[in-house]
């Protein structure tokens, strides 16, 4: 979207957004228009994978070294899937210490969590030890899944400088948008939370919700 040009004004009566909004009350029109105005000056997400559509099949090494496959998750049950930026990034990591928190429930409730960041495996396997994690973080070398995915954005937001960034991702200065999914056994997504503010995370308790209203249907 090309946000360099000129937003239309409430004040210039041949604007369409002036006549379609000339019948509500003065404070209430301007109201919404400064909302829909603002929304258009907002980072806007890439196109992304839609609640109901697939998820696209990966291979990807944990920090160990061991290749995963989204069908091996899949094959136990619905999947938590968090794309994160890195350590460096405190938003992502407050994430990934909620989902963990979460983790033990949403086990009970037949799901898997797993993380996907860009970063290098060393710095992920940091990640994990502090934090004592019970789930798998993959090296998503490249980006490859997360533009499969459709979570590489041309504006990533606050970075570091290219220096540190190439530092973390072995040379890689691009980043995914943050993003969680929840799919199900059949990998359609059931959930979908993209959004190019870091600090605007996904709350876990969406997710358990979820998972209960799927138990219950089941």
């Amino acid at each position: 979207m090309n946000t360099s040009a000129p937003l239309p004004s409430l004040d210039d009566p041949a604007s369409p957004l002036a006549e379609t909004l000339s019948q509500l009350p003065n404070e209430l029109r301007r109201a919404r228009l400064t909302a829909s105005l603002q929304s258009l000056r907002e980072p806007q997400a890439p196109m992304t994978l839609p609640v109901g559509g697939r998820a696209p099949e990966f291979a990807l090494h944990n920090w160990d070294g061991k290749a995963v496959t989204l069908h091996d998750y899949l094959v136990r049950g619905p999947l938590v899937v968090s794309f994160f930026r890195g350590n460096w990034c405190s938003f992502c990591e407050l994430e990934i210490r909620m989902l963990h928190r979460r983790a033990p429930l949403i086990a009970a409730l037949g799901a898997s969590v797993v993380a996907i960041s860009p970063q290098a495996s060393h710095w992920s396997q940091q990640l994990a030890t502090r934090h004592e994690l019970s789930f798998h973080v993959l090296t998503d070398r490249g980006n490859r899944v997360a533009e499969a995915w459709g979570l590489l954005a041309d504006d990533p937001g606050p970075t570091p400088d290219p220096e540190q960034l190439a530092r973390y991702n072995d040379g890689e200065l691009r980043l995914p948008t943050p993003a969680t999914f929840l799919l199900d056994s059949r990998g359609q997504v059931l959930l979908a939370h993209v959004n190019p503010d870091p600090s605007r995370r996904l709350n876990p308790d969406r997710i358990v919700d979820m998972l209960r209203e799927l138990r219950t249907r089941g």
